[in-house]
């Protein structure tokens, strides 16, 4: 095929995707220009028009016969007005107007659309007190959803005979309309099965209106003031299956309340209501059909033993108790309903002690959640070993004694998804997932941990989906961590100090061939300085490099079965009868080191097996010592080996028969790096010596040269002690003089006090001369001359007369300096003091 030819089928591609809506959206642009066309999400078929930042119905241009399946001016509009005929010319069957706030709708708004629509939601402005629009939709008996929201009638009293009457209406919400109350008659919806009253001002239940809907399954009244369900509440709608009353003020249930839905309801909401204790929920045990039961955020301090709200309660299978300020599960308080229980939520408490017991007999429960308990401790977990068909574990912001917690998280074989955010982990303990293998989900972000092994997810290889470990403190991950695992794993590194060098270029690799993927590629890396504040993903795979010399590691294999039906290297021989099991041993090498080797086994047949243990003997010395191993290990590292060695390593079984059956290897520890070689009987028959003669002759050539350059040192040193002292007083021209610089000094003593009340020690010492020895101003010129050690004599003349700064040293008890006062001065003993030098001063050269 041409390129062309190629060009041509990737646009026609691209259009057609870019394009995917229904084939009548360009007539529908010309007749409704200010809106959208596109294909419904559920099925691109049927056609959604979208209009937004409106602030009038938008204009419709023609006709169109076919049928839009939603109309919707819920986004960003700001319509207040809908005029007579408002969608002339087109048939709809969802009208959404809840976006809008409608002050002003006339009675024929609607026209045209009776016998097509069949869902209608319409929103006034709260803000004007708008009366609801029953002329309007009066006409449209079709339909069969209705919504109406922020409409207020007058006196905040919904009446009139018959006001909602509509043959087909199946579903009514009747939303922040501020009523009151409802006259008896205001319903004729004879097949009406859902009933909201959302937001609204009741204080007691409207039940003459209700009543009348006799087909009624569905109530919702939430957020008003309700402050009690009466008694025989139910005795005109018995056919109710669900029942929230979410956001009240009911604090009584009174007796016989739920008398006539005993055996109908099946889902009962009681959230966000003063039902404090478990005695004001006692007339929920009244109820033996409920399948889901929610008493969430309600004050509840404490579950009693077997509570009543809790009995007969054979079907329930979703409780939900979050949100509430539980402290403590004592064992008992879901002996009643454990039996069943498929979910259970207890998040959101302050649950700081959980009894052993408590999940006892939750064979069924698929879903627990316990995050976000607010305790000042740490939570022990209880013990999950009932728990066979959970699924789903949420621990998140619990704290927890994560040693503890890892013991009970190992039982739960049939995890899918686990998220331990936030619980305080440092660790993950090694092999807790073993036999955790259909875990997909995992969460560890927000916790302490450094370090990321092989071991940590052992178990995981065909499961692991995605791994969460933000906000950690993990530098490095170990080359192995996912070795051979089947499945494409999404992983999050975000914040943690990732250091960037050889050993995470395998997860560069792995992200580049797409074998692993970053839920963001917002992961950053630390360090080294060259990868620092990059992101992993633009960190180019020549930057993972270290500066020292790495080996390759060799990732041990986990998964070999210890029941595997491979080859078996040894078998027990049949005795007896031909029952008796064959028991096979594997045994492979994995790495060795100075002192240790490292051996990977297996054994099958293990329910008929007594003991393991490996027996490992030195061939030097013929030590034999023997270690216990575990039927549910695979893998062993020997230690306090010799370096160098060569060990016999066997795996021994004994059987339920006291047979015993062995599988044996040799294996070696590395020889030791430094040591040298030496053959300890070198053969008679090699006779070829030159490469011991020319090695002898090197390291004797290397010897003489450094016996040469230590006399060499011992010379030139001797040499330099050996300088003679000029014999005679020599006077240097100015151009010779030794310059003065800063970091010179002259040390003077002070001039003795006349009298007898003499307090100055002849040890002061004044200096009158300091300088770097750059011989820059304000001493320039100036030379230091003579020795302590010759103060009574004379010295040459000072070349610049000009006085320098002094100060005075006023240490009493020392006299003046035996030795320059740094490394680089020296003592200048040839110069002689001159006659205008007091004996009470010192000067230093300083080059």
């Amino acid at each position: 095929m041409k390129p062309s030819a190629y060009i041509v089928l990737c646009v026609l591609i691209l259009s057609s995707l870019v394009d995917a809506r229904p084939a009548d959206c360009d007539t529908l642009q010309n007749v409704v220009p200010s809106c959208d066309c596109q294909g419904a999400t559920d099925n691109e078929n049927n056609i959604v028009i979208r209009c937004q930042n409106l602030n009038n119905v938008p204009q419709i241009n023609g006709n169109y016969n076919g049928l839009i399946h939603e109309f919707s001016l819920k986004d960003n509009n700001n319509i207040r007005t809908l005029p007579e005929n408002a969608f002339n010319g087109l048939r709809i069957q969802i009208l959404n107007l809840s976006g809008t706030r409608l002050n002003n709708i006339s009675n024929g708004a609607f026209e045209g659309l009776q016998n097509d629509l069949q869902e209608l939601s319409i929103s006034g402005d709260d803000a004007s007190d708008v009366l609801p629009p029953s002329a309007a939709i009066q006409p449209l008996k079709n339909l069969t959803t209705l919504h109406i929201h922020r409409f207020k009638p007058n006196n905040n009293d919904l009446e009139g005979t018959h006001l909602f009457s509509f043959q087909k209406l199946q579903q009514l919400t009747l939303e922040s309309m501020k009523i009151k109350s409802m006259g008896s008659d205001v319903f004729f919806l004879p097949q009406l099965t859902t009933l909201r009253l959302v937001d609204n001002l009741f204080t007691t239940f409207p039940s003459e209106a209700i009543h009348t809907l006799t087909n009624l399954q569905y109530l919702t009244v939430t957020g008003n003031s309700i402050s009690a369900i009466p008694s025989y509440f139910f005795e005109r709608i018995r056919n109710i299956k669900y029942f929230d009353v979410s956001r009240n003020d009911i604090s009584l249930l009174e007796e016989d309340c739920f008398i006539h839905v005993t055996s109908t309801l099946q889902t009962l909401i009681l959230n966000s209501n003063p039902l404090s204790t478990a005695a004001n929920l006692s007339r929920v045990s009244d109820i033996n059909s409920l399948l889901a039961l929610r008493i969430q955020h309600v004050g509840l301090r404490e579950i009693p033993s077997n509570p009543e709200f809790l009995r007969n309660k054979n079907q329930l299978k979703y409780l939900y108790l979050n949100g509430n300020q539980i402290l403590r599960l004592n064992g008992n308080e879901f002996v009643s309903v454990a039996h069943n229980l498929v979910q259970l939520d207890l998040s959101g408490n302050q649950i700081s002690s959980i009894d052993s017991n408590t999940f006892s007999g939750m064979s069924k429960l698929t879903h627990l959640q316990l995050e976000d308990q607010t305790t000042a401790g740490k939570l022990i977990l209880p013990s999950f070993l009932s728990l066979t068909s959970l699924q789903k574990l949420d621990l998140q912001l619990t704290k927890l004694d994560t040693d503890k917690a890892w013991e009970q998280i190992k039982h739960l074989t049939n995890l899918k998804s686990l998220n331990l955010d936030s619980t305080g982990l440092n660790n993950i303990a090694d092999l807790v997932f073993r036999d955790i293998t259909n875990l997909s989900s995992l969460s560890l972000s927000q916790n302490n941990i450094t370090n990321v092994t092989q071991e940590m997810f052992v178990g995981l290889r065909d499961s692991l989906d995605t791994l969460y470990l933000d906000d950690n403190k993990i530098q490095t991950i170990h080359q192995c961590t996912f070795d051979n695992f089947s499945r494409k794993i999404t992983l999050s590194l975000q914040n943690n100090p990732l250091h960037c060098d050889c050993h995470l270029k395998w997860l560069k690799e792995k992200i580049t061939n797409q074998n692993i993927s970053f839920v963001s590629s917002l992961e950053k890396c630390s360090s080294p300085s060259r990868n620092a504040n990059k992101y992993f993903t633009s960190v180019s795979e020549t930057d993972f490099v270290c500066y020292f010399h790495t080996t390759e590691p060799i990732c041990p294999n986990y998964y070999l079965s210890t029941t595997s039906a491979a080859p078996p290297v040894t078998t027990e021989p049949a005795v007896g009868s031909s029952s008796i099991p064959v028991i096979a041993i594997s045994l492979s090498f994995l790495e060795a080191t100075l002192t240790n080797i490292k051996i990977q086994y297996g054994v099958t047949n293990l329910e008929n097996v007594n003991t393991i243990v490996v027996r490992y003997r030195n061939f030097k010395t013929q030590k034999e010592l023997t270690d216990p191993l575990a039927k549910t290990e695979t893998m062993k590292t020997i230690y306090g080996l010799d370096m160098d060695t060569r060990y016999q390593i066997c795996i021994s079984v004994e059987t339920n028969q006291n047979r015993i059956i062995e599988e044996c290897k040799t294996y070696n520890t590395k020889k030791d790096p430094l040591a040298t070689t030496v053959d300890p009987m070198p053969s008679k028959k090699d006779g070829n010596d030159t490469g011991v003669i020319i090695g002898a002759v090197v390291g004797g050539i290397v010897l003489v040269g450094l016996l040469v350059a230590i006399l060499c040192l011992l010379f030139v040193k001797n040499s330099n002690n050996n300088k003679k002292i000029p014999s005679e007083h020599v006077v240097p021209t100015r151009a010779a003089l030794p310059t003065i610089g800063y970091d010179s000094k002259r040390f003077m003593k002070k001039k003795k006090a006349n009298g007898n009340n003499n307090t100055q020690s002849p040890d002061d010492i004044q200096v009158s001369v300091i300088t770097d020895g750059q011989g820059n101003p304000p001493n320039l010129g100036r030379i230091s001359a003579g020795s302590y050690q010759y103060l009574d004599k004379n010295q040459p003349s000072k070349v610049n007369t000009k006085p320098s700064g002094e100060y005075m040293n006023g240490n009493e008890a020392r006299p003046l300096p035996t030795t320059p006062h740094k490394n680089h001065s020296y003592q200048n003993e040839a110069f002689q003091r001159s006659p205008s030098e007091s004996d009470n001063t010192y000067s230093e050269i300083n080059v």
